[in-house]
């Protein structure tokens, strides 16, 4: 399991409810419009690789949630 929470936690429903809030909180947040020269600028590659992490979260996160 990758997700972020202490044991005790990954058996709270609100702390992983809150979890996933905030999860889905970094996925909506809009992506940097700077370009290659910028400091601010992110490769497709790595957004996608972040995002498909935030995403892999959630999913074990709906899944610990399921068995509570």
């Amino acid at each position: 399991m990758s997700i972020l929470l202490s044991k005790r936690e990954l058996k709270d429903h609100k702390r992983l409810t809150e979890r996933k809030a905030y999860l889905q909180t970094l996925l909506d947040e809009p992506r940097s419009s700077a370009g290659p020269s910028s400091q601010e600028w992110v490769s497709d590659e790595y957004a996608n690789g972040h995002r498909g992490l935030l995403l892999d979260e959630i999913r074990e996160i709906d899944v610990a949630l399921r068995k509570l």
